[in-house]
């Protein structure tokens, strides 16, 4: 087998927006904690079947701009799309790549809109230049290996206090000639940074500190929709990179080989229904510009946490203006060996949920399960149904979920149907 790899600098400028938390309210960002990367493995076995596993580290990608890069790899490296996965790591200290929050209340600058656009269209141009630049350095693959563990007390599920935590470390490793990569799989919300400052936040901790001893890192965020640190703060996000590092590195030495040269990708479309508010947009604008005016300047909500009262009538607008009542959206399912999966969900997925899918899988024949959220497009939370019994932040209306309680179910449904369609 035949691999390639890249890494190249995305950091945009400061003075870009973050997307991720309500309470920056649409400040620009002041200074840069660490940069962003894209990171792209290249896998190819001799029978011509390939695989191209992509990485950024990104809030988000809607399905149209994952697209483009799709595009954009596909064609440089002579791949099927369907081959390619785009993965983002879900730090919040990224650009507003999604959720554009408070489009009412805190609307974009021209400056700030130009300078996202501009960052954006420079970061495609380093994708084909990276993509070209695969072409290049094709070298041999000396050994993959691949293992699982379970890496406890550091995350909590923060919306049931019963809740379950998924907090098994996956990963694949893969060495050449010239490089050790490994693609590293867990499930925390990559929010550990919640200031002004531009970060990859705990992955890219790993990322750094793994590199010190000659790795390469490739992080796949996994099903964390309602899993987050145990605590906040750049201070923890060294810590959680620091013994997930060691945890990878152990991983890594201890892991079996796989002696398969089998690579399959396999992608589906699913359609999903969506909610929308069930008010009168006239009734509705009415509604959020009384309350806009109690606080006069919207400055004054950094002191009144009643303004997320206001941020979900902003989101509102937001959604009843769109009018949108399905989305299609793809699942993909990567298959690395005989008994190695990478199942790519294009949303928040929780931990309840990421728990059955992998018991489904080993139950079909699989033994190390990564589940990758936030890939190749994203529609929001998956909530489960005791999210919308117990009315969760994250079954609430708003940009970031806004999908009818059976999404879940026909997710899951799809994941398991591919899973068995590609261990034949």
């Amino acid at each position: 087998m035949d691999y390639a790899y890249v890494r190249r600098d995305i950091t945009p400028p400061v003075g870009i927006r973050l997307g991720g938390y309500g309470h920056r309210l649409g400040l620009s960002s002041t200074h840069v904690i660490d940069p962003l990367y894209l990171r792209i493995l290249y896998l190819v076995n001799r029978s011509g079947d390939s695989v191209v596993i992509t990485q950024l580290d990104l809030l988000g990608l809607y399905r149209e701009d994952a697209e483009k890069i799709r595009d954009i790899i596909s064609g440089r490296l002579g791949v099927n799309r369907s081959d390619v996965m785009i993965a983002t790591t879900h730090t919040h200290s990224a650009p507003e790549t999604i959720i554009p929050m408070w489009t009412h209340t805190f609307p974009y600058t021209k400056e700030q809109k130009d300078l996202y656009e501009t960052w954006f269209r420079k970061l495609l141009e380093i994708v084909k230049e990276a993509s070209d630049d695969l072409i290049y350095s094709i070298d041999k693959v000396s050994s993959i290996r691949s293992g699982y563990k379970k890496v406890s007390n550091l995350c909590f599920n923060r919306a049931f206090r019963d809740g379950v935590v998924d907090n098994e470390l996956s990963i694949l490793g893969v060495e050449g000639d010239r490089e050790k990569i490994i693609v590293a799989n867990y499930a925390c919300h990559p929010v550990t940074n919640v200031g002004l400052g531009i970060s990859s936040d705990y992955p890219g901790e790993i990322s750094r500190q793994l590199s010190r001893k000659g790795f390469e890192v490739i992080f796949l965020t996994g099903a964390c929709g309602d899993i987050d640190p145990l605590q906040k703060g750049v201070r923890y996000m060294s810590y959680l990179g620091s013994v997930l590092s060691e945890e990878i590195l152990s991983l890594y030495y201890s892991s079996e080989e796989i002696l398969s040269e089998d690579l399959r990708s396999l992608e589906e479309e699913i359609v999903l229904r969506t909610r929308a508010p069930n008010k009168d947009l006239d009734n509705l604008l009415r509604e959020y510009e009384s309350l806009k005016n109690i606080y006069g300047d919207t400055r004054n909500l950094l002191f009144d946490s009643s303004w997320i009262d206001l941020l979900y009538l902003d989101e509102e607008l937001d959604l009843l203006k769109r009018g949108v009542r399905e989305i299609r959206t793809i699942i993909q399912v990567i298959r690395i060996g005989a008994d190695n999966v990478i199942i790519g969900v294009p949303g928040e997925v929780l931990s309840e949920t990421s728990l059955l899918i992998k018991e489904q899988a080993r139950s079909v024949k699989y033994r190390n399960i990564m589940i990758s959220a936030y890939t190749n497009d994203y529609i929001g939370y998956i909530p489960i149904e005791r999210s919308f019994i117990e009315n969760k932040y994250e079954a609430k209306l708003a940009k970031w979920s806004f999908l009818e309680k059976d999404s879940e179910t026909l997710i899951k449904e799809k994941i398991l149907g591919m899973l068995i369609k590609l261990a034949h």
